[in-house]
C-alpha cells in the first residue's frame, strides 16, 4: 500500500482532462505543476487550471489504484460515492448525503467506475434512490 500513497494525478481544467505523469513542487508557498511528455521533455500546467489528487494507496478489487476524486462503487451499500480526503482526520473517506464510510478496510468491496471530474453523473444516479 504505501509505495503509491504518494502518487498524484491532476486534473487539467482548460483541457478537460487527467494527467498521470506529472510532478510538482513547492516554493514560497506556491505549487508549480509540470506534465511529463512521452519524449522526456514536460511542460507547464498553469496552478488556477489544475486540480492534484493524490493516490490513496490502495486498490479497488480489480486492482486498480484508488485516488482521491474517484467514484467507486460500494458493493455492500449497491451505491456510488466519491472518494475524498477529510482534513480533520487526515484521512481518506467515501462520503454522501446519505453515506460515510472510512476508505481503509472497505477496499475489497470497492470498484473505481470513475471520477468526479469525467464522470459526475454516476454519483447524480444515487439521488433517486
Amino acid at each position: 500500500m504505501t509505495k503509491n500513497r504518494f502518487r498524484f494525478r491532476a486534473w487539467d481544467e482548460s483541457f478537460r482532462r487527467m494527467t498521470y505523469d506529472i510532478f510538482f513542487f513547492w516554493k514560497k508557498n506556491k505549487i508549480t505543476v509540470y506534465e511529463l511528455e512521452e519524449d522526456a521533455s514536460k511542460s507547464y500546467l498553469p496552478n488556477s487550471h489544475i486540480v492534484l489528487e493524490q493516490c490513496t494507496g490502495l486498490k479497488d478489487k480489480n486492482g486498480k489504484l484508488i485516488y482521491e476524486g474517484d467514484i467507486v462503487k460500494v458493493a455492500h451499500l449497491s451505491t456510488n460515492l466519491p472518494v475524498g480526503y477529510h482534513q480533520k482526520f487526515a484521512t481518506f473517506e467515501l462520503t454522501s448525503n446519505r453515506y460515510f464510510a472510512d476508505l481503509y478496510g472497505s477496499d475489497a468491496n470497492l470498484e473505481v467506475i470513475g471520477n468526479v471530474h469525467e464522470n459526475p453523473e454516476l454519483l447524480e444516479a444515487n439521488n433517486g434512490k
